[in-house]
């Protein structure tokens, strides 16, 4: 990646040697996602492209492919499996479609990374309540699970997603 960005083999080398462990992109590492998506933003072009053409929204989180359909048209979807496959199997990847290939219908719970995606992105249910919980036991100086600092990070990433819904 970094030869066909401009960079000279030594520095190419480099950076690679900086940048990976064992050969590949060390997971929760800051430069991770990042890199991933330049390593990839060919990929996420073509698969774009083939979902635009069956009316789907193509969204990737790391190794997460995620298509959106406004109509459920199962011809359409199993078209866009077979694509996908096709064009993953070209960048050296796999599609795994024995445990990791869902689909999920309209009035389906709808979950892409822990996220609620129906009609809008939230919590599961199941977080909401617990950090509710957690909020309550804070409150009224009893045990908590989570330290101030945790909540104060849980409460900020459930503003985030909230925010991230209006828009």
């Amino acid at each position: 990646m970094f030869l066909r960005f401009g960079w000279n083999r030594e520095a190419a080398t480099l950076l690679t040697e900086i940048c990976t462990y064992r050969g590949g992109l060390p997971q929760g590492a800051p430069t991770s996602p990042r890199l991933s998506n330049l390593v990839n933003v060919r990929l996420d072009t073509r698969l774009t492209a083939a979902a635009k053409k069956v009316a789907a929204d193509y969204t990737r989180y790391a190794d997460d492919l995620t298509f959106s359909f406004v109509e459920d048209k199962p011809l359409d979807a199993r078209q866009m499996i077979r694509i996908t496959k096709l064009v993953l199997e070209d960048f050296g990847y796999q599609l795994h479609t024995r445990k990791k290939l869902h689909i999920r219908r309209r009035h389906q719970q709808q979950l892409v990374t822990g996220l609620v995606v129906n009609e809008r992105i939230r919590l599961r249910i199941r977080t909401r309540r617990w950090l509710r919980s957690v909020e309550h036991h804070e409150a009224t100086n009893r045990a908590c699970t989570l330290t101030s600092v945790q909540l104060q990070g849980w409460r900020s990433f459930q503003t985030m997603v909230s925010k991230q819904s209006q828009t």
